[in-house]
């Protein structure tokens, strides 16, 4: 199984297919308890893929090792097709794979493979004798626990390592350069806008799916259905927008937000060239990957929502949804759909994949802050981070210790628009001991953060951003 596994994948990604071990994989992480995949999620984040990999090919290994045992005593041609349909009942049943044809490459390996290591098709398996069956080498074992660990490790490198070598550079679209304001620019602050390298990854999928023969499709209740390559996208009139983007999984204070200069077009223009009939009155986004999500019209028609094909003037890369991705300002990252291949204009709003699973339908952002440095100064602690409310803006940041009184943080300008974080600092004076910070924004109309603390299922997560900085005496 270990060699149909490196096979597969290797020959899918070769193909434009997704990984034979996606629904597998997309079950590992939906069977995985909230708190340890939140857990790795925000330590690994775009890494944590690989643990799932790792969980979907032990499933997958436990199966073929269930069917091989049952099917150990029979003929090889009968052995090898039975066993793989051992194996592929279970997968397409339990794990209901998006594409069925890297699953089939996937036991056709491992079918050929059972043939091949048996003595004859037709020949019974030599049977052994009961010393030799219930004593297996210490060499053996070594040599069997040495394969299967090198299989995985060739397994995660051509899952990961070879898209990553061969996939096309991203080629520059326009010079960007990232706005500088000098009195926010100190050790450990974020830069106000992140580097693409260092913008958050969240994703269901194991790799990234092939764009091969992409195009975007506009159907459903239109006038005139449309086609579009990317060449022709970008000849539509182009809108260059500052918005920050947040996973729903963030926890108060977490590292799964990241904001950009967002290139693309208005969602609203590809609807309006579309024409949607009276009868519209959803719209059904679906990726590459088989993910769909749903906006209302109204939420459709916004000027804010945008078909981006660009991040700090670059194209997407692969990870961020090359060739295209929704990007949806006010609400969580679920909703901006990555890899968008098709828009399907409806007469009824359908809940998406995560809503199915209890995730909030409108998932609007929580108001939070952050704090992501803070230094021991003369007379006081100082103190900066970032803070965001979505489309609603950030007006301002307050700052307590000790459950003292709140006192207004700096702020830095707002980039151009409501949609994009804002940083700030502040000094506060504290005495020796143990300070407990807390901090809290307010959004553009006025509103405070909630104080209540929660987890960020289902609806995002609340409370404070808090802090405990030891103060030595002086």
């Amino acid at each position: 199984m270990v060699a149909a596994l490196v096979f597969s994948q290797a020959l899918s990604f070769w193909l434009g297919w997704m990984s034979p071990l996606e629904g597998v994989a997309e079950r590992v992480m939906q069977w995985t308890p909230l708190n340890i995949a939140t857990f790795l999620l925000l330590n690994l984040q775009g890494e944590a893929r690989v643990a799932a990999l790792l969980g979907g090919a032990a499933v997958m290994l436990l199966l073929a090792g269930l069917a091989g045992g049952f099917t150990w005593r029979l003929p090889g041609h009968l052995a090898a097709p039975l066993a793989a349909v051992l194996v592929g009942v279970p997968t397409f049943v339990l794990f209901q794979p998006y594409d069925w044809r890297p699953v089939v490459l996937l036991l056709a390996g491992y079918g050929l493979g059972l043939a091949l290591s048996d003595r004859g098709w037709i020949a019974s398996k030599p049977k052994r004798s009961s010393s030799s069956a219930s004593t297996l080498s210490r060499f053996e074992a070594l040599f069997d626990t040495g394969i299967v660990l090198a299989g995985m490790g060739l397994l995660i490198g051509i899952g990961f390592g070879l898209p990553g070598l061969l996939a096309p550079a991203g080629r520059r679209l326009f010079s960007f350069r990232d706005p500088a304001l000098p009195d926010f620019s100190y050790p450990g602050m974020p830069t106000p806008v992140t580097p693409l390298d260092s913008f958050y990854v969240n994703s269901k999928d194991l790799l990234p799916p092939s764009p091969r023969g992409w195009n975007l499709t506009i159907e459903g209740l239109v006038r005139r259905p449309l086609r579009f390559d990317l060449d022709t996208l970008r000849r539509l009139p182009r809108d260059d927008r500052y918005v920050t983007l947040e996973c729903i999984d963030n926890p108060v204070g977490g590292p799964l937000i990241g904001n950009a200069l967002w290139t693309g077009v208005e969602l609203r223009r590809l609807l309006h060239l579309a024409g949607v009939t009276n009868e519209g009155r959803a719209v059904m986004l679906t990726g590459l990957d088989g993910y769909v999500e749903s906006l209302s019209l109204a939420a459709a028609g916004s000027p804010d929502v945008l078909v981006a094909y660009g991040m700090n003037g670059w194209e997407l890369t692969p990870d961020h949804g090359y060739p295209i991705r929704l990007l949806v300002p006010g609400v969580y990252g679920l909703k901006s759909v990555k890899w968008l291949s098709r828009i399907t204009v409806a007469s009824t709003e359908e809940m998406g994949m995560w809503q199915q699973r209890g995730w909030s339908q409108p998932a609007v952002v929580q108001t939070t802050t952050r704090i992501d440095v803070h230094r021991i100064v003369a007379g006081g602690v100082w103190l900066g981070g970032i803070a965001f409310a979505g489309n609603r803006g950030v007006s301002g940041v307050q700052v307590r210790v000790n459950g003292g009184k709140w006192r207004p943080a700096r702020m830095s300008p707002t980039l151009s628009s409501p949609a994009a974080w804002r940083l700030w600092e502040i000094q506060v004076p504290v005495v020796a001991g143990l300070a407990e910070v807390q901090a809290r924004a307010i959004d553009g109309a006025g509103k405070v953060q909630s104080a209540r603390r929660r987890g960020s299922y289902p609806d995002g997560a609340g409370g404070y951003a808090r802090l405990r900085i030891p103060v030595p005496k002086r």
